[in-house]
């Protein structure tokens, strides 16, 4: 045998030896696979989850949403410790009826060079507080200035309250809906309202443990609710026909504490 052929027997006996080391060592590792792909079941966000706490009111907690009716889903806004709950429901604030109205103050300096259009505007027209601003038909500057709001009070019998549908201008689609007060013919302004006590300004008040005596100081302070989400009817809140804790209201952000302004 000459030495090349020896050499090539040698190369070819490694190449063996490393090619069943290589089988013997996959025989004992673990095979990767790939893992399966899990379908993803598409869940709503406000469907109740399973495991969670619920009442009979229905609460989800991870979502924060209620259902009272077991169909209608609510948002919970501003969700409440147990002890604001107790205060609320102890509360001896009287629940007023009725809207809640805005209007677009001016202020002494801005009178100046104001014409009749933006003072009407501004001094003796008025909106529910929830109509949105494109509906208006006001301009843009309006924006600018900080809305008041405020609640009737006791209306005299020589004031009447109109309506009427606002038109497209400035650019906006209008279609909303403006009131003001007409003594006989002639408009009155609200800042003559605010004095004689027709109109009352407001301020909302967020309930927090620091100001739960509020709940019980009836002469400056009131209770005003959703009527577009809530009934009030034997002294009861009622969500979709059924009877709620005024706490849960104030959770959904469609019961409020009021301030009455004073010096208005």
């Amino acid at each position: 045998m000459t030495s090349a052929v020896f050499f090539v027997l040698i190369v070819l006996g490694y190449a063996a030896i490393k090619i069943a080391v290589k089988r013997i060592k996959q025989a004992h590792e673990p095979e990767e696979i790939d893992p399966p792909m899990i379908p993803l079941r598409s869940v709503s966000e406000n469907a109740p989850q399973a495991g969670d706490a619920s009442t009979n009111l229905g609460v989800c907690k991870r979502e924060r949403v209620i259902s009272v009716d077991g169909e209608t889903m609510h948002k919970i806004e501003f969700p409440l410790t147990d002890r604001q709950k107790e205060e609320i429901e102890a509360s001896t604030l009287g629940v007023v009826e009725g809207k809640i109205f805005m209007h677009y103050p001016s202020d002494d300096a801005g009178r100046e060079g104001m014409d009749e259009q933006e003072r009407l505007n501004r001094e003796v027209f008025f909106w529910d507080v929830s109509e949105k601003f494109e509906a208006k038909s006001l301009p843009d500057t309006f924006t600018e200035s900080a809305a008041k709001i405020f609640i009737l009070g006791k209306i005299p019998e020589s004031l009447s309250l109109l309506s009427g549908t606002v038109m497209p201008w400035f650019g906006k689609p209008g279609g909303g809906t403006k009131y003001f007060f007409k003594e006989q013919e002639t408009p009155v302004d609200l800042s003559i309202l605010a004095k004689n006590g027709s109109i009352r300004y407001v301020k909302k008040i967020a309930v927090s443990e620091l100001n739960e005596v509020m709940l019980h100081d009836d002469e400056n302070y009131l209770i005003k609710y959703d009527q577009n989400a809530l009934e009030f009817k034997q002294g009861c809140f009622h969500l979709d026909n059924k009877p709620i804790p005024m706490w849960l209201g104030f959770e959904m952000d469609r019961i409020s504490v009021f301030e009455l302004l004073k010096n208005q």
